[in-house]
């Protein structure tokens, strides 16, 4: 199941969610984006030549997704060759997909073979990711070996990695970084950055964390009983994490997300029905409650449950 959600995250996340804002003016010139990407390829090992077409032009905006993710990307792409998105304000590889792999896989029924171990594909990956220049903290690598091909092929084998993205030993509550691999060459297929949410506006994570998990549970019952939802369920799951508000508890829609800094918050996961259970996530420093979700479908959808945070550093 999570393998599966992970190349959903891939698949359905890869060259969108670095978006384009509104039209601005570029801060990277059109050589210089065409050298990141190529420098980017050389690193990962699939070496470009310098014949692509590059666009830096705005496509409808996206209302419900954040203000830091509606960022202006450089788009590069090698005819039948790979696509690279590139931040246009950080200069960070966002997104890649490897077009000739994929036509070469497509194309490779033969039984599955041997997978790469999981150590060397791992250490691909965490290479391609210091190519990015991408310099937030990140989780431990969580590595996934599937192959959605039946009976198994060789070119439907792929190992799946993702890393949480972190702040001060405490992970976003959707941020995060998916890499897919072809399990038997180590070749990079995908490469997704999906950073949604905005850095928090705190210097110390550790001032900020006032309300105890205790007392958030508390505050988050009393907020469901309030507006008649049962709230003597099981707590599914809780955690420490930094959260985009948003307005679900107003208009139920939790993908309507409040623009600013991402809040440390507790998140709370409540079952609130045979089939249902609800997220309430409590300020860490205030206490009020700043967003939400609600979940449905047997609880079988229910997002994997989240390791605990690492210790912060004194």
């Amino acid at each position: 199941m999570v393998y599966k959600s992970i190349r959903l995250f891939l698949y359905a996340g890869l060259l969108s969610c670095c978006v384009f804002a509104r039209a601005q003016k570029p801060r990277m010139t059109k050589d210089q984006a065409l050298q990141r990407a190529m420098d980017f390829c050389k690193a990962i090992g699939e070496p470009m030549t310098p014949s692509p077409e590059i666009e830096f032009s705005p496509p409808p905006n996206r209302r419900l997704l954040p203000e830091c993710a509606l960022q202006p990307v450089w788009r590069i792409f090698f005819p039948a060759r790979a696509e690279v998105e590139i931040s246009d304000r950080s200069g960070v590889v966002c997104a890649y997909r490897n077009l000739a792999l994929f036509d070469e896989i497509s194309k490779d029924n033969r039984p599955a073979g041997q997978a790469i171990p999981q150590a060397d594909a791992i250490k691909i990956v965490l290479t391609a990711l210091d190519a990015t220049g991408q310099t937030d903290e990140l989780g431990e690598p969580e590595a996934h070996e599937g192959n959605i091909a039946l009976p198994p092929t060789a070119g439907a084998h792929s190992w799946t990695i993702s890393c949480r993205r972190k702040f001060q030993g405490v992970p976003y509550h959707r941020d995060q970084i998916g890499v897919e691999l072809h399990a038997e060459s180590g070749r990079i297929k995908l490469l997704l950055l999906a950073y949604m949410q905005q850095a928090p506006n705190i210097v110390s994570l550790r001032t900020s964390l006032v309300v105890t998990k205790e007392q958030a549970i508390t505050a988050a019952r009393a907020h469901l009983s309030g507006r008649g939802i049962p709230a003597t369920g099981e707590l599914l799951r809780s955690g420490l994490a930094l959260v985009q508000p948003n307005t679900f508890w107003t208009d139920g829609r939790a993908g309507n997300f409040v623009l600013g800094p991402s809040i440390p918050a507790w998140t709370l996961f409540l079952k609130t029905g045979e089939n249902s259970a609800h997220y309430v996530w409590v300020d860490a420093k205030t206490g009020l409650i700043i967003g939400g979700e609600r979940w449905g479908a047997l609880l079988s959808a229910a997002p994997p449950k989240s390791k605990t945070p690492s210790k912060l550093r004194k």
